[in-house]
């Protein structure tokens, strides 16, 4: 009768053990989350233009991105926040730090954190922009995503448009 006591124990410890480390290794598998798809493993080109207008009422410039990612067009919604204005060099460049958001259709994201520098030209209040960015972020299929990309265009502070094209890389791990 002892025996069979210490034979259920060690059979209810090892069931435990075995239930236990099969819900932690599903947890840990973020394809198996509800609603969160995930791309495989590797890196994909991103390629693409945006412009943006400025909304005074957010502080940030909102507006739309055609892109396309590892050959597959798509559409994102873009938010534009400028964090800071890091100094001015002595050709008068702004050299800041910004931020992108890319908001998909299917609710997933991108978010980078960027050093920008705005070059003026001949025209009051334009500017020429060349943007590294460092993705740092995301969610839904974009939640393990990292990666860099070059942002080049102009934006007119005046007006509050800005316009760019993207290239760039995205890996997943």
């Amino acid at each position: 009768m002892k025996h069979s006591g210490r034979c259920g124990l060690v059979s209810l410890v090892l069931l435990l053990g075995l239930t236990g480390a099969w819900l932690m290794a599903a947890a840990d598998d973020p394809a198996d989350e509800k609603g969160l798809g995930m791309r495989p493993r590797g890196c994909h080109w991103i390629m693409g233009d945006g412009s943006a207008l400025f909304n005074s009422e957010r502080g940030a410039f909102e507006g739309e991105a055609v892109l396309t990612i590892d050959g597959h067009p798509v559409v994102a919604d873009v938010r534009v926040m400028l964090l800071g204005i890091v100094r001015e060099e002595s050709d008068m460049t702004l050299v800041a730090v910004t931020s992108h958001e890319f908001h998909f259709a299917d609710g997933a994201a991108l978010v980078t954190f960027d050093d920008a520098w705005l070059t003026p030209t001949t025209e009051e209040g334009v500017y020429a922009l060349s943007v590294r960015a460092v993705v740092e972020t995301g969610w839904g299929d974009y939640r393990l995503a990292r990666g860099r990309m070059v942002l080049t265009g102009e934006i007119d502070l005046v007006a509050g448009i800005t316009s760019w094209t993207v290239t760039g890389k995205i890996c997943f791990f």
